[in-house]
This record gives C-alpha cells, structure tokens and sequence, in this order.
C-alpha cells in the first residue's frame, strides 16, 4: 500500500470496511458444492504479493471446465503501477477481441444487421 495512504487516514478510512471484507472472505472462503463453470479464467499475480499464492491461483482450475492460465509478472499486490500489468491486460484484450469471433443471434441483432 503506497506510504501516502497510510499516513493520510482520511483517505483510506473510506476504504478499510471493503479491505477487511475481502480478506475476511478470502481467510473463510471453503469451496462449495456447485457446478463447475464452463468459462476460462485468466488469473494474474504480482511474485512479491504477499496475498497471492501461485498455487492458490492455479486452483481455479477445479472450477472451470476450460482452459486456466495463471501469469506471475514482476510486481507487489497493487499491480495498476506496474507495466507489466498494462501490458498483460492489452495481450489479454487482444486475444479475447481478435477474429474469429463468434457473434451470436443477439448481437448481430444489436448491431441491426441479420
């Protein structure tokens, strides 16, 4: 968390609730029994993150009938800050927005075409 943060409560009182709820939620979560999802997941981590555990990532994988890549990139918990991250999510965009594509009834319908 950057320093000016953490000296300015003002600025990251508003935020303390949604932190303590995340790994509130993170620390209890138990995986249920629910149907797998059919979806890929992209997962994404920073190697110095304390709060990220490649392992941990790579169990996605039990929830998800596709494919599961997990991608470690030089970088701490707050990603935003780092290139690499930038550069992961224009890879990521463009391979989920390349052609082919498959439009489905309801998009071409959208786009007024039939």
């Amino acid at each position: 968390m950057p320093l000016t943060l953490l000296d300015n409560p003002d600025l990251i009182d508003p935020f303390l609730p949604a932190l303590r709820a995340d790994a509130r939620l993170a620390e209890l979560y138990r995986r249920g029994r629910h149907p797998v999802l059919s979806c890929r997941i992209r997962a994404l981590a920073g190697e110095t993150d304390p709060l990220a555990d490649p392992a941990g990532l790579h169990r996605w994988a039990e929830e998800i009938t596709a494919d599961c890549e997990v991608e470690i990139i030089p970088a701490g918990h707050m990603l935003t800050g780092h290139p690499a991250f930038w550069g992961w999510i224009r890879r990521t965009l463009s391979e989920c927005t390349a052609p082919p594509y498959r439009a489905d009834r309801h998009s071409v319908e959208l786009f007024g075409r039939r």
